[in-house]
């Protein structure tokens, strides 16, 4: 788990320094500036502790991925909590969430993702978008991004499908 971590945040390595409009999305005449506006922000949200905006920037898939994975985690933990006191503690943003993207912020470089990587808008299609992130030549990330509710989210889960939860690093947090 703390591997997929790690390289999410190799692959997501800084974002903001070069923003680039490929011929795609110049072609289609759509503005690439609400995308990456709003995955910078995802980004810089984690890195000030300000979670219930990153949690609002997330896709509605992305949402329940994460629940599902932290449920998950529970169970292992303590074996008899219920999804939907899970549920209820993400919306009143209490102590799972809090734990969860504590964990989460603290592995993931966002100072790489937000100064020291490239990003360029991949494609902007109606309700749909991808920005590649790439740091020093590696391979770019495809980090995909969704508009629902006429407001663009990062799509986390859609981005990084795993089996594997990422609550590893919440077992530690609430244990």
């Amino acid at each position: 788990m703390l591997n997929v971590l790690i390289l999410l945040s190799i692959l997501l390595a800084g974002c903001v320094p070069a923003f680039n409009i490929n011929d795609y999305a110049r072609d289609r005449g759509q503005s690439p500036a609400p995308v990456l506006e709003s995955a910078e922000e995802f980004f810089v949200s984690l890195d000030s502790g300000r979670y219930d905006t990153a949690w609002d920037l997330l896709s509605e898939k992305s949402h329940e991925a994460i629940i599902d994975n932290v449920y998950q985690a529970s169970l292992k933990i303590r074996g008899d909590i219920k999804k939907d006191v899970i549920i209820r503690d993400f919306r009143s943003r209490g102590m799972i969430f809090n734990s969860y993207w504590r964990a989460f912020a603290n592995n993931l470089d966002t100072a790489m993702i937000l100064e020291r990587s490239r990003w360029e808008i991949g494609y902007i299609k109606t309700g749909r978008a991808e920005i590649l992130i790439s740091h020093k030549g590696a391979p770019p990330a495809r980090l995909r991004m969704f508009k629902e509710n006429h407001k663009w989210k990062v799509g986390l889960a859609e981005t990084f499908r795993t089996k594997k939860p990422w609550l590893e690093l919440l077992y530690k947090e609430l244990l």
